[in-house]
């Protein structure tokens, strides 16, 4: 297949937006290179990184859903409107993450069960509201859509928003946070912080050992800075005179203004 063979082997994801295919490509570890296809008029054209994002985004576009959820009353029954949301291109997926947490946690349970000899079938039920928290600046709420790659500065000012905003619903703690993602891992890191909970991560799979060097560690997260991305054979780049004070950071019983 020459060139195009190479590159489909060096795809780490395909973006299908008809009649347009992007692809990110990864030739070397920390190598990023971004093309879309026209699979009509088969034209290749090389994107950067900020339009391949934008063009994964475009997928699954939430501002069409906002629109038109503005336009119902609030009160209108989602089954009088899920088709809508389907013609959009969305699917029903808000309370997936808890429904994907209790698979796993009735997984468990039945593997225990059965480890003791026990006769019994659970049932789990499930209760699940969503209170949604904006985010904001100090000039006020941000009303404009923003990418989940941009969402980083928000997240402080978020969490101190959600902790107030739980506090007021529940009336009390919450027992327990599951997160998922890099960000809301970081959420409920801060959040239960500052609470005083506890909270899981996203974990509903078994991983018996993992290999370190294994080529799939090889794919760098989009954006990464690559003069510190770099094998780990090249010890001369690993930036030892920090160690002292990163093991200082991370282990020491004391706090100071650092630690904050």
């Amino acid at each position: 297949m020459g060139y195009f063979g190479d590159v489909l082997r060096s795809t780490q994801v395909a973006i299908v937006l008809s009649p347009w295919v992007a692809l990110a490509v990864c030739p070397r570890p920390g190598v990023w290179e971004y093309i879309r296809v026209n699979v009509n008029a088969l034209v290749v054209e090389e994107l950067s990184a900020a339009e391949y994002l934008h063009f994964k985004e475009e997928l699954v576009d939430g501002r069409k859903a906002e629109e038109y959820l503005s336009s119902v009353p609030p009160d209108t029954s989602y089954s009088e409107f899920d088709h809508r949301f389907q013609d959009i291109g969305l699917e029903r997926g808000w309370v997936v993450y808890i429904l994907d947490q209790v698979r796993a946690l009735e997984s468990k349970m039945l593997h225990r069960i059965k480890q003791q000899r026990l006769d019994i079938t659970p049932w789990i039920l499930i209760h699940a509201s969503i209170l949604r928290v904006p985010f904001r600046t100090e000039k006020g709420i941000v009303r404009k859509w923003i990418s989940r790659f941009e969402v980083w500065p928000y997240l402080e000012t978020y969490t101190d928003d959600v902790s107030n905003e739980i506090s007021g619903e529940l009336q009390a703690k919450p027992d327990l946070i599951i997160s998922n993602y890099g960000d809301g891992k970081l959420i409920a890191f801060l959040l239960a912080h500052k609470c005083t909970i506890a909270h899981a991560l996203e974990k509903t799979k078994v991983v018996h050992g993992i290999d370190v060097f294994d080529p799939k560690f090889n794919i760098v997260s989009l954006r990464v800075d690559m003069t510190m991305y770099f094998p780990y054979n090249e010890e001369h780049k690993r930036l030892t005179a920090l160690q002292l004070e990163i093991e200082e950071l991370l282990y020491s019983p004391g706090q100071n203004e650092e630690h904050m």
